[in-house]
């Protein structure tokens, strides 16, 4: 292994991170993952996505899920043309068929709000801070503080 001044090099550090990947998925796999949106036409993309390689008996089939059914239809007489692209863009024949399925589409997290930064008045913090003055342990003064703020707010609603 060769290094450059304390740091690696590129090429070694990212074939440690895929090499386990690519053992596993195979290679040309991967390169079908990285690159699934440059090989199917932009109105499949987002639409579907690339499962995996089954082989069976001498034959590779890729299985593609499709989250719309309108679009499997679509892409079902499509296949001719998509496994030519496949083709073309692996440089080889590795891919015999494509096998599509109909999935439900992934559900995609919301991102939650930032919960909204609460200040009381001079005189309410004040006589939170009276109130809270006796306690020792500033963990729990703290979390009685943020309680009474949040109790504060459901309050004034």
């Amino acid at each position: 292994m060769q290094k450059i001044k304390g740091f690696q090099k590129i090429d070694l550090a990212i074939g440690k991170a895929t090499k386990e990947i690519c053992q596993k998925k195979g290679f040309l796999f991967v390169k079908i993952l990285i690159d699934w949106h440059k090989i199917i036409p932009t109105k499949y993309d987002g639409h579907c996505k690339a499962l995996k390689i089954n082989h069976y008996k001498g034959k590779n089939t890729l299985l593609v899920a499709v989250y719309n059914s309108a679009l499997l239809m679509e892409m079902q007489y499509a296949e001719p043309q998509l496994l030519d692209k496949l083709r073309l863009y692996l440089g080889q024949n590795y891919i015999d068929k494509i096998k599509l399925l109909h999935q439900p589409q992934p559900a995609i997290k919301p991102t939650p709000e930032p919960t909204p930064t609460i200040e009381l008045s001079p005189t309410a913090q004040a006589q939170l801070s009276n109130q809270l003055a006796d306690i020792n342990d500033e963990n729990i003064k703290n979390s009685l503080q943020r309680l009474a703020i949040r109790l504060s707010n459901k309050q004034t609603f």
